[in-house]
């Protein structure tokens, strides 16, 4: 097992329980925030990914699949 699998179980065990609503119910918030974060980033997401960091990914891969 690796760090990266050992820190995301380490996460998993100690990580709080999100706090309870009932089922469907969305607050005033979240829709507000989940509006506005789409207002403010919906654009990046349209953005091409810069060439430095399509190569360090496409590094990361293939050193992972070794």
């Amino acid at each position: 097992m690796d760090e990266d699998e050992n820190r995301q179980k380490q996460t998993e065990n100690t990580a709080p329980a999100a706090a309870e609503r009932p089922a469907g119910a969305e607050s005033a918030f979240d829709v507000w925030l989940h509006d506005r974060l789409h207002q403010l980033y919906d654009s990046v997401t349209q953005e091409p990914v810069p060439p430095e960091l399509a190569k360090l990914i496409e590094e990361d891969k293939r050193r992972r699949s070794k």
